[in-house]
């Protein structure tokens, strides 16, 4: 034991100290080194997924030109417009079958239009491919929306999106729509006495009622239509594998 300023100090207290000391810088150099591996393990793989990233994009971008090369050739064109007459016609003979038969006619209107839209589009199509008419980019799209709406009218009514009518059966989008309309426009008809005033208050209640269910309708449809699409694809692959595994 020694003595130093007054105070006295034990040797192997100051060992232990000194040992205690060293461990710690020790283990907080180590800690230091874990992080910095870790810091670069981590940059490495970012590095890694951002090559890899690179990479992706850059294939995409070269199958881009060919792909887009193939789909506006005068052969695809040519053959999807073939087609969107043929489809686009079917479905105008099914609407208009369907306008003569009642509880179908609202089905018949929107199966009418999307036909009328297909044929349109198929027919826009078929002249760019043969040259005797300038493309016309927004056909297509609008006959997609159309056909899908029209397909989606019925798939709607099976699946009951949009409720029961008074009938007690499921409503289809255009049914929607109507019993939207015609309600809005009795109940303020009703509420200002009939008259003029009636009918220019329900008119216009009628009108707003139409564009808001219009909206949540068609979009239901085109939603319905879609996941339909979507199912009966499935399906038919579904019907594929199973064919093939029974052989």
């Amino acid at each position: 034991m020694s003595e130093e300023g007054g105070a006295f100090e034990n040797p192997t207290a100051v060992k232990v100290a000194e040992t205690v000391e060293h461990t710690s810088l020790g283990l907080e150099t180590a800690n230091t080194a874990n992080q910095a591996f870790g810091l670069t393990a981590g940059a490495r793989v970012a590095n890694a997924m951002e090559e890899m990233g690179g990479f992706g994009e850059h294939a995409i971008e070269g199958m881009r030109g060919p792909l887009n090369g193939i789909m506006e050739s005068p052969i695809a064109q040519g053959a999807g417009g073939v087609l969107g007459l043929a489809m686009g016609g079917y479905n105008m003979a099914k609407g208009i079958d369907e306008l003569t038969t009642e509880g179908h006619r609202g089905q018949g209107a929107m199966d009418l239009v999307a036909g009328g839209a297909g044929v349109f589009a198929g027919g826009a199509s078929l002249g760019t491919a043969l040259g005797v008419s300038a493309a016309c980019p927004i056909a297509a799209p609008i006959a997609l929306a159309a056909g899908l709406a029209a397909s989606g009218n019925e798939r709607a009514a099976e699946w009951g999106m949009f409720g029961k009518g008074e009938d007690g059966k499921n409503r289809s989008g255009t049914d929607f729509i109507a019993d939207s309309t015609s309600g809005a426009y009795h109940a303020v008809d009703d509420a200002l006495g009939g008259g003029v005033l009636g009918t220019i208050g329900g008119g216009l209640a009628g009108g707003a009622a139409a564009i808001g269910s219009g909206i949540l309708g068609i979009g239901g449809d085109i939603i319905a239509g879609a996941g339909g699409l979507v199912e009966d694809i499935g399906g038919g692959i579904a019907s594929g594998i199973s064919a093939i595994a029974s052989w």
